[in-house]
């Protein structure tokens, strides 16, 4: 019994790990044309329940239209981030949107600020970004 337990919570764990990828090169910003990172840190209830909020349909439902990277403060991509691209993560969690330009480099549209629920995220996707689900 504690085999099968352990093997239902191994395949929930890696079905959710790819809902939102860890950010593992800047170079990664580059190749989506629209971008949400999230930025956690260890410990943080927040991150955990933001994180949960997001997984729970948010990114099942717009995966097709947006990137969904989360980065975890003190990783190598953390400092490589804040160091070259001097963005500044004021609060955890923390979250921008970014959209590549015609240069091909990511800017900023819009910056969240702490655990926001579902329906704020929605709102942003669909009313501010104009973005429209498929049915």
């Amino acid at each position: 019994m504690r085999k099968l337990i352990l093997t239902i919570l191994i395949l929930y764990s890696s079905l959710t790990a790819k809902a939102i990828e860890e950010l593992t090169s800047l170079s990664q910003l580059k190749e989506h044309d629209l971008i949400f990172l999230k930025f956690d840190k260890i410990g943080c209830p927040w991150c955990t329940k933001y994180k949960n909020e997001l997984e729970s349909e948010i990114t099942k439902k717009y995966e097709n239209k947006i990137k969904f990277f989360t980065v975890q403060k003190g990783s190598e991509v953390f400092s490589q981030f804040r160091k070259e691209l001097r963005y500044e993560i004021i609060i955890y969690p923390m979250t921008y949107i970014l959209k590549l330009n015609k240069n091909k480099e990511s800017e900023i549209i819009e910056q969240i600020y702490g655990y926001q629920t579902q329906e704020y995220i929605e709102d942003i996707f669909q009313n501010k970004l104009l973005i429209k689900i498929d049915k």
